[in-house]
Order: C-alpha cells, then sequence, then structure tokens
C-alpha cells in the first residue's frame, strides 16, 4: 500500500509504516511543506 503522509502526520509514523512494508513518503521528505489541500489530493491521486 503507498501513503503519501501530509505535514500533521509525523515523520516516526512514516518510518514505522516503510518498516513494516509498505510504500510511504512524508510531503516534507519532498520539500512540499506549503502545498494546499488540493495540491496535495491532486499529487496523492497521480502517484
Amino acid at each position: 500500500m503507498k501513503f503519501l503522509a501530509e505535514m500533521g502526520i509525523s515523520l516516526r509514523v512514516v518510518d514505522e509504516l516503510r518498516r513494516n512494508g509498505h510504500d510511504a513518503v512524508h510531503l516534507s521528505e519532498q520539500g512540499l511543506e506549503r502545498l494546499s489541500d488540493h495540491d496535495i489530493l491532486q499529487k496523492a491521486d497521480t502517484s
């Protein structure tokens, strides 16, 4: 399962998801901290 974590989600949660075999990325890891909710949803839909 793929996860795209927004800024309200801890990086620790993303790390735990990865340890459990999930494809997880945090917006801050991609330099996308300031994306609007609309843009986050678009990115999630295309990822």
